[in-house]
């Protein structure tokens, strides 16, 4: 039997975003006689990190930035490598590629990048990282691989200079065991949140942060609440909480007193998704959203904004609209909720099928795999 291919992931840190999810569920799903992981957090712990501890993979945080600076970060980094000898350096997100691409010169190791995202609108994230987006095609030559998650992503990210040979599409993948249709998760959540059986719960999951532009869905939730008065919108995420006082007062100029449910970061998703009617994406950009895919897991109909691969992964089992614009957001949750009960369930069942088909975690492992044991012998 072939040795397993040592790769060493180096990602940027692991709060609980969708990136960093999708790095836990591959892990997962990773066949350990092919390749033997470990990873590397430039950050802390967070959220994500006791999942892939359970999954006894050895897990590394360089504290960079509270206990440690740069420099002392990289030599620790450095002693890691020696120690641990991996065939591959895989980085995830734009910092996890840069240091990856250093210590992979420095030990003249293969590295492979892992890009997340698509397109970042100015004033979406700090200056700092837009620039070492661009900065990073500079240096290209030194990965083996550029490894993308979505089209829209490949397509940015060449225009703006990264080497096309390289280029190769894993899209995000889905743990369909994990997230499922369940009518006890369903009763079971709405119970515990006081949200009646059989009211419209319109839901939308992320992080509190300008990409996600939760003042669109919250534009919409007041249209939606003019024809739909009962409805009961969803917010879960980091920073969807009371205390955010900035989303608050969108809420309250919205006329949404009673009616939006701030729950803040949830660890526990696959009770979330089973008590929507409609799981909502009114994001600027996305590369390919986790929370679409896990409520399409789900059997949840989705409502997606033009951005990223989004529309792509939902095709005709949800509905797309303009980004930036309420009232087709709006028109377009008024139209899912306006079917039929047994309607809306057969939509929400060709959306688990599509994921079944096309996008399972089982097929972005196996994907992965393959990749690193053909860069391995080359």
């Amino acid at each position: 039997m072939p040795v397993p291919v040592r790769v060493m992931f180096i990602v940027t840190g692991l709060s609980r975003g969708g990136a960093e999810v999708m790095l836990s569920t591959l892990l997962r799903s990773i066949d350990r006689q092919i390749v033997s992981p470990c990873v590397v957090s430039l950050k802390d712990r967070g959220a994500i990190g006791a999942e892939i501890e359970s999954l006894r993979i050895p897990l590394f945080a360089l504290e960079i930035g509270t206990r440690r600076g740069v420099l002392a970060g990289l030599r620790t980094l450095l002693r890691l490598i020696d120690t641990y000898n991996p065939d591959v350096l895989q980085g995830w997100l734009p910092h996890g590629n840069l240091v990856a691409t250093v210590t992979g010169i420095l030990r003249h190791i293969k590295v492979v990048w892992g890009v997340r995202n698509a397109t970042l609108p100015a004033g979406t994230e700090r200056a700092m990282t837009l620039w070492w987006v661009r900065a990073l095609s500079l240096l290209c030559r030194f990965a083996v691989r550029i490894v993308y998650n979505s089209e829209a992503g490949r397509r940015f990210h060449e225009s703006i200079g990264y080497t096309p040979k390289k280029s190769q599409v894993i899209f995000n993948g889905f743990d369909l065991q994990r997230f499922a249709p369940s009518s006890e998760q369903r009763a079971r959540f709405r119970s515990t949140h006081e949200i009646p059986p059989d009211a419209p719960v319109v839901g939308l999951i992320g992080r509190y942060h300008p990409l996600k532009d939760h003042a669109t869905f919250l534009g919409a939730a007041k249209i939606i609440k003019q024809r739909y008065p009962e409805t009961v919108f969803l917010l879960v995420g980091r920073g969807c909480t009371p205390e955010n006082t900035l989303l608050q007062t969108v809420i309250d100029s919205c006329e949404l007193e009673g009616r939006v449910r701030l729950l803040g970061e949830l660890s526990e998703l696959q009770a979330v998704f089973p008590a929507l009617n409609i799981l909502v994406s009114s994001s600027i950009s996305e590369g390919f959203p986790t929370a679409v895919g896990e409520a399409m897991g789900c059997g949840v109909p989705c409502v997606v904004t033009d951005v990223g691969d989004s529309g792509f992964l939902v095709d005709r089992t949800g509905l797309v609209v303009p980004a930036k614009n309420p009232g087709a957001l709006a028109t377009a949750c008024m139209r899912l909720l306006a079917m039929d009960p047994q309607s809306r369930v057969k939509l929400g069942e060709a959306a688990r099928q599509r994921i079944a088909q096309q996008f399972t975690v089982e097929r972005a492992a196996r994907q992965y795999e393959g990749m690193y044991r053909e860069i391995t012998t080359l």
